[in-house]
């Protein structure tokens, strides 16, 4: 039985669009835990001026996944 962890979200400025990112996990040792990361379904429009903050939000959302899969990976050995 899958079930789903969410290791990080939110909201991309500067219409706040949402992005995700989930660990679905088998909660079995024979199948293989997957990461599913959900973006925008439209395109995530800013001026040039403010495109480094919009990468600046993007790269500490999947960084804070990746600390939090980091963290349930030393407890779960996944």
């Amino acid at each position: 039985m899958k079930h789903t962890i969410t290791l990080a979200g939110g909201a991309i400025p500067p219409r706040g669009d949402r992005i995700s990112v989930a660990l679905l996990d088998t909660g079995s040792t024979g199948r293989q835990s997957t990461i599913m990361i959900n973006w925008p379904q439209r395109a995530t429009i800013t001026t040039p001026a403010s495109y480094d903050n919009v990468i600046a939000v993007v790269t500490r959302l999947l960084a804070a996944a990746s600390i939090e899969l980091a963290a349930i990976r030393a407890q779960k050995q996944l």
